[in-house]
């Protein structure tokens, strides 16, 4: 949503809302995606994915960037914007479609909450 946001609002209002939307959005990606990943990993594997997990989502940080920036010249500002929102929106089905094949993986905030206290 923040993405949409920042490409389809052109105002200081646009930019502040957009930013805090994507910011808080990505804050709370990256912690989930290792929670899940670490999660499908055996024990004796989970440092393992825990350093390969981090490389690729670097990696895809650097690829995402030279990308976008090769939108940005052709389709502008708003046009990468709306291009990255639509990746992100295949992200969701990608990670909904695998929520549906290994429900363990996916849990929610109070199961989550509870396994941590505990």
């Amino acid at each position: 949503m923040g993405l949409l946001i920042l490409g389809l609002w052109s105002s200081v209002a646009g930019l502040f809302t957009g930013t805090i939307v994507f910011a808080v959005g990505q804050a709370l990606a990256f912690p989930a995606f290792m929670s899940m990943a670490v999660r499908a990993a055996p024990a004796s594997e989970r440092g393992a994915v825990v350093g390969t997990f981090t490389a690729f989502f670097d990696l895809a940080f650097g690829i995402g960037a030279l990308s976008l920036g090769a939108i940005t010249a052709a389709a502008g500002i708003g046009g990468m914007f709306i291009s990255a929102a639509g990746a992100a929106a295949a992200g969701l089905v990608v990670l909904l479609v695998a929520g549906k094949r290994r429900p363990d993986l996916v849990r929610s905030m109070p199961e989550i909450a509870a396994s941590d206290a505990g």
